[in-house]
């Protein structure tokens, strides 16, 4: 005579159907919000790690954004840029001085960036076709690149040249590029400056739509401007 084995208990899945779907939401979703910008304050111009103290979160890194969605803004009617920046001292890749007071006239497209930025190297190619459309017309585009030209220079030079990059590359010292950052510590960030040198609009974070608005600025500013 046989005894009877005791009934086990039915094994629990860890990974339910709606578990996995749950996973899944959640990673796609990080992947979004990651591919919209990048946080320059994981590592300071120096390489090492550093963040602002005062440095207040992104929206661009916070909030998940699809890439066909409209640019975050941050500006909704011409103000004056900072005196700091105004003034701040640029370098162009060949060692010369430039300042944004010497761009007064025009409309400036001012992109921050850096070759490891995922989301800046997706929107380069616009800003290379706007600088040709735009050639001879009062617009500029200037790239302002968040490495330390001390120990990035060639890099940063092989990156110009890989993607033929038709406007200036500057760099800026670190209180310069903390200024042009804040408060919205995230790049890429895009200014667009009008003749007389104030903030016409500010984009923070990629997406396509940026270069059509940019457009659309530049038509209109300077449509008038000839007028």
């Amino acid at each position: 005579m046989t005894s009877e084995q005791p009934a086990r208990a039915p094994e629990k899945k860890i990974w339910t159907r709606a578990r996995l779907l749950s996973a899944a939401l959640v990673f796609s979703l990080l992947a979004v919000a990651l591919s919209a910008s990048c946080n320059p304050t994981d590592s300071s111009r120096d390489g090492s790690k550093a963040t602002p103290p005062d440095a207040t979160p992104s929206a661009a890194n916070t909030t998940p954004r699809q890439p066909n969605q409209p640019p975050q803004s941050a500006q909704s009617a011409p103000t004056p840029l900072p005196a700091e920046l105004v003034d701040a001292t640029l370098t162009t890749l060949d060692g010369k001085s430039l300042k944004l007071s010497d761009l007064k006239g025009k409309v400036v497209v001012l992109n921050l960036w850096a070759t490891w930025c995922g989301p800046c190297r997706r929107e380069i190619p616009d800003f290379i076709k706007i600088q040709e459309e735009y050639a001879g017309r009062g617009l500029e585009v200037l790239g302002v690149t968040s490495e330390d030209e001390r120990n990035t220079a060639e890099s940063v030079n092989q990156f110009v040249k890989e993607f033929e990059i038709n406007y200036k590359v500057v760099w800026v010292d670190a209180k310069g590029w903390e200024a042009f950052l804040a408060p919205r510590y995230s790049i890429p960030q895009t200014y667009v400056l009008g003749p007389d040198g104030n903030v016409i609009q500010k984009f923070v974070g990629y997406s396509p739509q940026v270069a059509t608005m940019v457009r659309d600025i530049a038509d209109r500013t300077l449509g008038n401007a000839a007028k």
